[in-house]
């Protein structure tokens, strides 16, 4: 049998290999760096709900660019994010939680064990983002300290309906446990990163504003729920509001400041990975999506 060269050898290795250093990342998870930090987009569920109940003022709908051509059902994506700033792992939000979400699983296949998850910052109390919070009816995150507005708890937790139950029972071994802290509007929550209140969708609904090096991206929730129409007419409110008023308020504030200040926005309910710009556009705004 005839001997094989080492050159041969090599480049024979070269092939072999080069398909596992390319191999595409897994799928619903979508990385980027943010200056020293990683920023790390999870895609937990593709829903969808008719404009005919999501919509809470459908007669702001005959002034909105575009709204005769806006998806029906609308597209109601669901995401979380998680923020690896080399020294500490931090999970922004959990998804709906099994059997429904993913939050977990992208987390699994991103590299990132529910164990290694440090802290956990609350945007609000729906259970679109804190259904996660729970695996087998246990701590998804044992080592991660909760972090959630006041007001929000205060609410959430004073409260006795379906919603209120599940934020309760989610909150619950992390509370026994020592693990929730509590905050007061703005305020830095973690090196590089600190709260922003966007009252109105929730009495203590949050965003997150995060820096490293530089740069900015602003993790804002639930600022917008209907891509093709909030955007275009920030009037435009949804039913999952509990203040339309302030929320709407707090949407054109957002959406303002975001145009203006060019800073990158990460939002739940925006078209996967949900990462991108504002940008001004006529008498309202437009998404331009992150370049790959």
């Amino acid at each position: 049998m005839r001997a094989i060269s080492p050159l041969v050898a090599m480049v024979a290795t070269m092939f072999l290999t080069a398909p596992a250093q390319a191999a595409e990342p897994p799928a619903g998870v979508h990385k980027m760096k943010l200056g020293d930090f990683t920023i790390v987009a999870l895609q937990d569920a593709l829903n969808s709900r008719p404009l005919a109940g999501l919509i809470a003022n459908p007669g702001e709908l005959a002034g909105t660019p575009g709204a005769a051509a806006a998806p029906d059902p609308s597209p109601l994506p669901v995401a979380a994010f998680l923020v690896d700033t080399g020294k500490q792992t931090v999970l922004i939000d959990t998804g709906l939680g099994d059997p429904a979400g993913k939050t977990l699983a992208r987390l699994r296949a991103a590299g990132y064990a529910p164990e290694r998850i440090g802290a956990v910052l609350l945007t609000h109390l729906h259970g679109d983002h804190i259904g996660g919070l729970l695996e087998g009816g246990k701590a998804a995150f044992p080592q991660a300290q909760v972090y959630v507005n006041r007001r929000e708890t205060a609410y959430w937790l004073a409260a006795d309906n379906a919603g209120a139950q599940k934020a309760k029972a989610a909150l619950a071994p992390y509370q026994a446990a020592g693990r929730v802290t509590l905050f007061d509007g703005a305020a830095a929550i973690l090196p590089g990163i600190a709260s922003s209140p966007a009252y109105g969708h929730t009495p203590g609904h949050t965003g997150y504003m995060i820096e490293s090096a530089g740069r900015r991206l602003l993790m804002w929730a639930d600022i917008v729920h209907v891509q093709a129409l909030q955007f275009v007419n920030p009037n435009v409110s949804v039913n999952f509001d509990i203040d339309k008023a302030e929320a709407r308020e707090t949407r054109k504030a957002f959406l303002a400041d975001a145009a203006a200040r060019g800073y990158l926005v990460a939002g739940t309910h925006i078209a996967f990975p949900g990462i991108g710009h504002v940008r001004a556009a006529g008498a309202g705004y437009r998404w331009e999506p992150l370049a790959e």
